[in-house]
């Protein structure tokens, strides 16, 4: 009994790959990348000076008691009022043109979107919360 032989991966692929995807050359026939080639520097640098790190001591600070508290540790609260006002500013867009979401899809009369009164800063906690 004979078997068919296994195609090479390599040209089992390039059989069904028209390039339609490839914009401009890749480094190397396997790099998935596509990073442009550069010629290598020919200045070569001999005047060196490291970079001196003070010395500290090893110091571990304790976590917040909740992940909220971690949260709000690690985003400052400028963050949180850019979300509110895009926000804001998106539904406001929405109520002015008529609309209540990205396809157009026009307004009906009772649409809860017309008695949007705004987010302010404590929902949005009170939403986070609840999401983590």
């Amino acid at each position: 009994m004979t078997s068919q032989s296994i195609p090479d991966v390599l040209q089992a692929s390039c059989d069904f790959d028209d390039h339609s995807f490839h914009t401009h050359s890749q480094r190397a026939a396997d790099d998935p990348t596509g990073v442009p080639v550069f010629p290598p520097e020919e200045a070569v640098g001999d005047d060196f000076t490291p970079f001196n790190i003070e010395y500290r001591d090893f110091h571990i600070n304790i976590l917040p008691p909740t992940p909220l508290e971690l949260f709000q540790l690690l985003t400052p609260i400028s963050l949180i009022h850019s979300w509110i006002g895009y926000t804001n500013a998106w539904v406001a867009y929405l109520i002015e043109n008529g609309i209540i979401d990205n396809w157009n899809t026009p307004i009906s009369k009772g649409s809860r979107i017309l008695k949007w009164e705004g987010i302010s800063t404590p929902p949005v906690y009170v939403w986070l919360r609840v999401m983590i």
